[in-house]
């Protein structure tokens, strides 16, 4: 009786194991068809906080440091893509080292603004700008994160 309830075990727990081995190799294969992508704003300054970020999910926006009360929103697919082909216009490289147009920053004229970009392999942070004025590479990018927070 001890060899027929030990075999029956085995039998039982094997078949689980399987189907977890199953599931676990489909949740990876749908994982690698998706881009891990986050794009994030983040504008600040001493009396001013602002960061707005977005991925495939959705859009998020924040007005406060402690990230409470934050808005989200979903985002078509054609607005995901149109902000995929103006990520990919951008030399993430050169992210780093882009020379901002302005410098209001330095004096609390203008809060302080930097574009990280997420993927699965790096995360790639901008050199610092002045909000509302970044340097030319990104500034579609970034218009584009912001026009899309208004509608929150």
């Amino acid at each position: 009786m001890k060899i027929i309830i030990s075999i029956f075990t085995l039998i039982l727990f094997s078949n689980q194991c399987g189907q977890n081995n199953e599931s676990k190799v489909e949740d990876a294969q749908v994982g690698q068809n998706q881009e891990e992508l986050t794009i994030t704003y983040e504008a600040q300054t001493r009396g001013f906080y602002e960061k707005v970020w977005a991925d495939q999910t959705g859009i998020f926006f924040a007005d406060n440091r402690e990230l409470n009360n934050v808005k989200t929103a979903q985002i078509s697919k054609a607005v995901w893509e149109e902000l995929m082909a103006l990520k990919n216009a951008i030399n993430l490289d050169a992210l780093p080292n882009l020379k901002a147009p302005s410098e209001k920053r330095f004096s609390d004229g203008a809060p302080i603004g930097s574009l990280i970009i997420k993927t699965k392999q790096a995360e790639v942070e901008s050199s610092e700008f002045d909000h509302g004025n970044p340097p030319q590479e990104i500034k579609a990018l970034v218009n584009k994160l912001l026009s899309i927070k208004e509608k929150l």
